[in-house]
């Protein structure tokens, strides 16, 4: 049987896989549409210049279209640079698997916090030796996180973690779905008066 400081580090871990998980989809999510931003332009470019380069060629906007095609080769060859240089599409491997290994951190989470009489001590220190390796893979990926994203995240995981409309923030005592921009640094929601 597991001590009751278990279970809330446990719940805590819980928590904090939730809100890394939301963390790990805006930033796979912006990821995503530079990549497919990119990669649109590269096929996109080709395929038009040559149709509508024959098309003009010889006539008044004959010229004016090669400035044009000039311009989006630039700005191609600058997000191409762009996306080799700063590893977008690494990145956007890397959050993709972290996003999997906090779902997958939050379920079993979830399978010690309803089974906290047969779940044995060894497999709980086990829970947080991974927990410990998953959360230095998270900061090194996601680095420097506003403050701003990390309240949007923990208001989704309060939202995930406990699905009813009776969930209330630990720290003041405001609803994730009634969200209005306050003081409480952990949610970033206003804090409920009568508390």
């Amino acid at each position: 049987m597991l001590k009751r400081e278990t279970i809330n580090t446990v719940y805590q871990k819980r928590m904090d896989a939730l809100a890394t998980k939301h963390l790990h989809e805006y930033r796979l999510s912006s990821l995503s549409r530079l990549n497919l931003s990119v990669d649109f332009l590269a096929i996109g470019v080709p395929i038009l210049y040559f149709p509508i380069r024959y098309l003009t060629k010889g006539t008044l906007s004959g010229s004016w279209i090669e400035i044009i095609w000039e311009l989006l080769a630039s700005i191609l060859l600058v997000l191409a640079l762009a996306k080799t240089i700063w590893k977008w599409q690494d990145r956007a491997v890397q959050h993709s698997k972290l996003l999997g290994e906090n779902i997958t951190l939050a379920s079993q989470a979830e399978n010690i916090l309803t089974n906290t009489n047969r779940t044995p001590v060894s497999s709980a220190q086990w829970f947080f030796f991974v927990a410990d390796n998953l959360e230095k893979a998270d900061r090194e990926v996601l680095g420097r996180i506003r403050d701003k994203d990390k309240q949007l995240a923990y208001r989704e995981a309060l939202k995930e973690f406990n699905p009813g409309s009776t969930t209330v923030c630990q720290e003041c005592g405001a609803s994730p779905w009634k969200y209005t921009p306050g003081s409480c640094q952990v949610c970033g929601n206003t804090p409920v008066a009568n508390r």
